[in-house]
């Protein structure tokens, strides 16, 4: 009987520490700097941010999807278009914090003008994996 009761102690223990590593990551962006943002300036739209609690993940990769397009001059012929960037290996230090700045800019052909849509939507993903850390998010583009 005493085996077992041993047993099982161990079993609950050997949960217990697997567990430790899954309450770690609450990824959030961080209270005391700016909340993630896109910004445009010109024909570049910036997306970035802060983010914390990570977990212990080495470097994140941050995907920003933009309704984008290539207007004609004077904006009178806006064809609808999706533009999508991928920021890879983006260090995360030792406890678990990331900062980020991706930059969005459609190659337009010559005469034509970029454009862009009202929102983007901001998705962190563990390195070189499908595993989604945090969002979507949708951003306002300023």
């Amino acid at each position: 009987m005493r085996k077992i009761v041993i047993w099982g102690v161990l079993a609950l223990m050997a949960v217990a520490i697997a567990a430790v590593p899954a309450l770690a990551a609450n990824p959030h962006t961080t209270p005391n700097t700016t909340p993630l943002f896109c910004t445009q300036q010109g024909d570049i739209v910036t997306c970035g941010g802060e983010l914390a609690g990570l977990g212990n993940v080495d470097f994140i990769d941050v995907v920003v999807d933009i309704d984008a397009g290539c207007a004609t001059r004077g904006n009178e012929n806006e064809p609808p278009g999706h533009f999508q960037v991928v920021d890879e290996d983006i260090p995360v230090t030792e406890n678990g914090r990331a900062i980020f700045s991706t930059e969005v800019a459609p190659d337009c052909p010559r005469g034509l003008n970029e454009v862009f849509g009202e929102t983007a939507t901001i998705t962190v993903f563990e390195a070189n994996t499908n595993n989604v850390l945090f969002g979507p998010v949708t951003v306002d583009v300023t």
